[in-house]
């Protein structure tokens, strides 16, 4: 090489100049501008340079708009994970093939160049099929997401994900009239965030499954009109200003800013148990009292009832050891704790009336038959709790119907 210059094969160019040991290259991209390289000359004098277009792939520069990478992308000339650099509309409008591209490791970022706080329009479907890609976006941007109450609730916890992050402008719906968004009780609580980013008038509907099902309200249980329906359900409406109904289907739980409502009130039921064994020692008035120091023993004794290792029998035992020392509860509420004075005490709650001697002595055997032994004690105190006359005594029904208020 003699002479300084420059030899092009379109659209490959290489630019060098005498006895260098290197020739600069550029390769040009689908927008215009392209990627500089050096290749290193072992014989500066002698070199020669050929280049063949099918030989070579574009790399992508920094800063390329959403059209040029999709273009690049789709003629397979992306060799390296591209940036783009465009505008929020046409981001938004191409946000579904920008997810394939992202998904198949050819898009490194996105960099919205909108002044201000831009706004991405998308669907709810698009937030959870095209979060890759949402993820790459850099800076802040408020997503404003328009679809069908139904999307919304498919989609609620990637909705969640945009909220947590600062970055979910307003839901608004395309359906007519007054929408209902149907989601789970764990959706209810965790995706609180973005319920609360849903602009106009929707009701919701609360589905819950197997096992303990509680949703979570921040106002105190005495600003929502709660009813509970023929069907089994129970309908909550929100406090004055917000206009939405919840209607709540297999929720056992629900949690407000001051207290805990049980709704799970079956003999066989957590909550339901939990009634009839503290109401069967303390009696009604005093085990429903409308104090936080009743209200937390009931809500410690349904969390005990909650875990499958404990059942009514146990816990009826539990209670029956509590007779000792500084947990010696019998003395307080029967005025002793021996046998006769707790037989005593429990069959005049649960029945409304003193036994008789028969009645007293077949107990008082009863418990002591029992007394010696974990797998047994607890068996009559249990029973008595069970017993039709300990249902009607606590209101059970009544307690079914109203709930059960608890810490």
């Amino acid at each position: 090489m003699t002479e300084e210059g420059s030899t092009q094969s379109s659209p490959i160019t290489a630019t060098f100049r005498p006895n260098d040991t290197s020739i600069q290259v550029t390769v040009p991209i689908v927008s215009g501008g392209g990627l500089s390289f050096e290749i290193a000359l072992t014989d500066p004098v002698n070199a020669s340079l050929g280049f063949d277009k099918g030989d070579v792939s574009t790399v992508i520069s920094n800063g390329v708009s959403v059209a040029s990478a999709i273009a690049s992308y789709n003629a397979n000339q992306i060799v390296s994970p591209a940036t783009v650099s465009d505008s929020a509309q046409n981001v938004a409008s191409n946000l579904d093939t920008l997810q394939n591209i992202a998904a198949a490791g050819k898009l490194a970022a996105i960099t919205l160049t909108d002044s201000g706080t831009p706004t991405l329009t998308i669907t709810p479907v698009q937030t959870a099929n095209d979060a890759t890609v949402l993820g790459l976006i850099s800076g802040n941007y408020h997503a404003a997401v328009t679809g069908r109450a139904f999307d919304v609730g498919h989609n609620l916890d990637a909705l969640q994900t945009l909220a947590s992050a600062s970055r979910l402008g307003a839901v608004t719906f395309t359906d007519a009239g007054t929408p209902t968004v149907t989601i789970s009780p764990s959706q209810e609580i965790a995706d609180a965030q973005s319920l609360a980013d849903i602009s106009g008038a929707y009701n919701l509907s609360v589905v819950g499954s197997t096992g303990i099902n509680t949703v979570a309200y921040s106002g105190n249980m005495g600003t929502y009109a709660i009813t509970h329906q023929s069907d089994g359900t129970l309908t909550l409406v929100q406090p004055t200003g917000t206009g939405r109904t919840d209607t709540l289907t297999n929720v056992q739980r629900i949690q407000f800013g001051d207290v805990k409502l049980a709704l799970d009130m079956g003999t066989t039921q957590a909550s339901g148990e939990t009634a009839l064994l503290i109401g069967a020692v303390l009696g009604k008035s005093l085990a429903f009292a409308n104090d936080p120091i009743k209200e937390t023993v009931l809500g410690n004794v349904i969390a005990l009832f909650d875990q499958s290792q404990y059942n009514m029998q146990i816990l009826a035992g539990a209670l029956m050891r509590l007779n000792h020392d500084n947990l010696d509860i019998w003395t307080l509420i029967a005025g002793g704790n021996d046998l006769t004075h707790i037989a005593q005490h429990v069959l005049t709650v649960v029945n409304g009336q003193v036994p008789d001697q028969a009645t007293l002595s077949a107990a008082v055997t009863a418990l002591t038959a029992e007394a010696g032994s974990l797998a047994t004690q607890g068996t009559w105190l249990a029973n008595e709790a069970l017993s039709a006359a300990n249902q009607a005594q606590v209101n059970l029904v009544g307690l079914a119907a109203a709930g059960m208020v608890y810490q």
